[in-house]
């Protein structure tokens, strides 16, 4: 086995019989898991802060807190880790508030040591699958709310009718180019998508007159990334997808908005979404101007390179991403 599969296996014994808990240690090594004990909810606790397990096993009657409040705490911190509670002849009504609590199973005393191997590997398994079932209903729901918000936007400002998929579809060439990861991109894609949505709190004329803004004026568009920001991140689980959206417009050289970062300080996903929007930006219709040709368009990416732009991802998008567009 190696070293992987070894972090793969990991359990966390909790139980004041020590020789209970030695018991159950034993089965579960010899069935190739590597196995930690403690003999109080205190101790298990601060053994979850030193390392990541796979699953806890814990007696429901412990002395001080007990397998209840033991499950509650643990839940709370680490929601993703299944806790299976050990329980007496004629626990049921407390393994059932374990149940409440988060306890993915509950096994009754006596426990046949050779079927604890299983147990514990049903359980593992079922959290997994659990988990799984929840990030696909997550990503749904995240592709709904990002849809919801583009439809705001659109609505709002018909001319920004098709800007967000455009947008996301030049950060998706970004994704294959730089080889990022399945999240980066998960991300990527929703902050592209929902970049926009902080201009529905701004007057719709501030984004389209022609010609110079009042200082007054250019003070309120420039805080749109911030109100965009803010509403993404009321969503439970947006708070990185807020934070790429809130620095959409911060240039390489420090002279962008809304706080003035300047060079590898921008998080990266917020220098892709940059460029791409602005690239899109210029090749689009305005009420102001009609759309750029590409050439003029890649000419000013080119000019703005190492200024508004990050200069790598620049060469990245001129080399190996407008050619295709």
């Amino acid at each position: 086995m190696d070293s992987e599969e070894w972090l793969q296996r990991r359990v966390l014994v909790v139980d004041d019989d020590v020789n209970l808990a030695q018991l159950f240690q034993i089965a579960l090594q010899e069935a190739g898991y590597q196995v930690d004990v403690a003999h109080s909810a205190n101790e298990a606790m601060e053994r979850l802060k030193q390392r990541s397990y796979n699953i806890v096993l814990s007696d429901i009657r412990m002395p001080g807190m007990d397998g209840v409040a033991f499950t509650e705490a643990v839940q709370e911190i680490y929601p993703q880790l299944p806790v299976v509670l050990i329980t007496g002849y004629g626990d049921t009504e407390l393994a059932r508030e374990a149940l409440q609590a988060g306890a993915v199973d509950y096994l009754e005393k006596p426990i046949s040591v050779k079927a604890l191997p299983s147990i514990v590997e049903r359980n593992i398994e079922r959290k997994r699958l659990d988990q799984r079932r929840l990030e696909r209903f997550a990503q749904r729901l995240y592709r709904e709310v990002s849809d919801t918000f583009v439809a705001l936007v659109e609505l709002s400002d018909p001319l920004a009718l098709g800007h967000a998929e455009r947008v996301a579809q030049i950060a998706f060439r970004f994704v294959q180019a730089l080889h990022l990861s399945l999240q980066e991109s998960a991300l990527l894609d929703l902050a592209a998508r929902m970049h926009d949505v902080g201009r529905v709190c701004l007057p719709r004329e501030l984004f389209h007159r022609p010609g110079s803004l009042s200082p007054e004026e250019l003070y309120l568009v420039r805080q749109y990334p911030r109100y965009s920001a803010e509403v993404i991140g009321r969503v439970k689980g947006l708070q990185e997808v807020a934070k790429i959206v809130l620095h959409q417009h911060e240039n390489w050289d420090g002279t962008g908005y809304p706080t003035g970062l300047a060079g590898e300080a921008i998080p990266l996903a917020s220098r892709i979404l940059f460029l791409a929007d602005a690239y899109d930006a210029m090749t689009s219709t305005r009420t102001y101007r009609p759309p750029l040709p590409k050439e003029k368009a890649l000419e000013e990416i080119r000019n703005q390179a190492g200024r508004q732009f990050d200069p790598r991802l620049a060469e990245v998008f001129l080399q190996q991403i407008a050619p295709h567009l």
